[in-house]
């Protein structure tokens, strides 16, 4: 019997993932994906989630920060999409958070069998706790995402910089130290699939970490797995 909350599907459901900027990224969410099928029993290849990978490495600047040319960014999500739309995927998800700007245009471009699990519903229906404090690259690129949590009392971190360094730090697999993080929030919310990486880092200084990678990865595993 199919456990409440699974999808029903009368095919295996295969998870196309349109990676971020950090290749590191890409992989921990897919770690993500495999510890739930490992603490769940696996014990064969068919008791894992099939994916597909593809990693969006272009259109970033000087500075590892994506470029506010949209057109370019289309263009080579247009070239993952014509990839995605003729494989086998049944789903698509795309963790990059910055990267939903162009959610409404992806959702036309996606061929109709695919289904898009997005981040933006993921996070606007996670419990978030008062005054979480959000971390991610560029705000006005993420402020539409991130809107109804700051109307409900999100706020963006204080330290802008700290938050740049950290994500470059992330997508060179280096973990920021606690002493690095001079100013630290009760909870904050590792929103750019960079920060992911230094979750352990704020744990260990006492404060509560929401992870968007996490919630995105439990979503999925709770629909798919």
């Amino acid at each position: 019997m199919r456990e409440a909350g699974k999808e029903e599907s009368m095919t295996q459901p295969v998870l196309a993932i349109l990676g971020g900027q950090g290749p590191l990224a890409t992989l921990r969410f897919q770690q993500l994906l495999i510890n739930h099928a490992l603490n769940e029993g696996a014990v064969s290849d068919e008791s894992f989630l099939s994916t597909i990978t593809l990693a969006l490495p272009s259109g970033l600047d000087s500075h590892g920060m994506w470029s506010e040319e949209q057109g370019q960014e289309q263009t080579f999500l247009r070239a993952n999409l014509a990839v995605v739309n003729a494989s086998p995927a049944t789903h698509l998800v795309m963790p990059c958070n910055t990267m939903h700007l162009h959610e409404e245009w992806l959702r036309k471009e996606l061929a109709p069998h695919i289904t898009f699990i997005s981040l933006r519903e993921v996070l606007l229906n996670a419990e978030m706790p008062q005054g979480v404090e959000i971390w991610t690259s560029e705000r006005s690129r993420a402020a539409d995402l991130y809107a109804p949590l700051i109307a409900s009392g999100a706020r963006y971190a204080k330290d802008q910089d700290l938050v740049n360094r950290a994500i470059i730090a992330g997508m060179a697999g280096r973990e920021v130290h606690t002493d690095d993080l001079p100013v630290l929030p009760d909870v904050v919310l590792l929103a750019c699939t960079d920060l992911s990486v230094h979750k352990p880092a704020f744990e260990a200084a006492g404060v509560q970490v929401l992870d968007s990678l996490v919630l995105l990865a439990d979503e999925i595993w709770r629909r798919l797995g």
